[in-house]
């Protein structure tokens, strides 16, 4: 070959090579798709979790569900993409639908999430309630069925059994927001519907 004497042919050049590197990319990634496609059947195949090309959403995410042990919506999440990697995934729809679920009574929160840990679920036949298996602003709107002060408030939300480990005056603060969140106002210093 030639050397090129030129600047265009240098031009030529660079574009031949990046058009080369190009190809190579493009190909190494449809071989990396179908690899992890292959991977992803033979994984369902021995997990005996295949579902149908066309499966919906919620019934992906409850044939995916462990039946004996407790999952995050990361793990569900995990096991959702090795089913169908080419599919997306919304988060939020999982999350909603697993939401959905824990209302319905077929699963349960084992533990609540928190800055540094995600929420831990469990099917239902194997789980034992736990207090704060309600959300704060679904016990708050279940013990304020009279005018209540703030203080009566969070006693109520206490004796239900709800825990934190927030600092009692950080906890108050917090009620309040929740309060105004579920409709409630303040007039003369107690909380109603209103």
């Amino acid at each position: 070959m030639p050397k090129p004497t030129s600047p265009s042919e240098f031009v030529q050049l660079r574009n031949r090579a990046r058009e080369r590197r190009d190809n190579a990319i493009a190909q190494i990634r449809s071989e990396y798709e179908e690899t992890l496609a292959t991977i992803a059947d033979l994984e369902q195949r021995l997990l005996g979790r295949a579902i149908p090309d066309k499966a919906t959403l919620t019934s992906a995410v409850e044939s995916v569900i462990p039946r004996d042990e407790q999952f995050t919506i990361a793990d569900v999440m995990r096991a959702l993409e090795s089913q169908d990697p080419g599919r997306v995934w919304p988060k939020a729809s999982v999350h909603r639908h697993i939401t959905k679920l824990r209302e319905l009574g077929l699963i349960r929160r084992v533990r609540r999430h928190n800055v540094n840990q995600p929420a831990i679920y469990i099917r239902s036949d194997d789980a034992k309630p736990t207090p704060n298996d309600k959300a704060l602003r679904e016990v708050i709107a279940e013990v304020v069925n009279k005018p209540m002060r703030t203080a009566e408030v969070v006693a109520a939300v206490l004796e239900t059994g709800w825990q934190t480990q927030m600092i009692p005056a950080h906890f108050r603060t917090h009620v309040k927001a929740k309060l105004r969140q579920a409709g409630f106002r303040e007039v003369s210093g107690k909380w109603g519907k209103g």
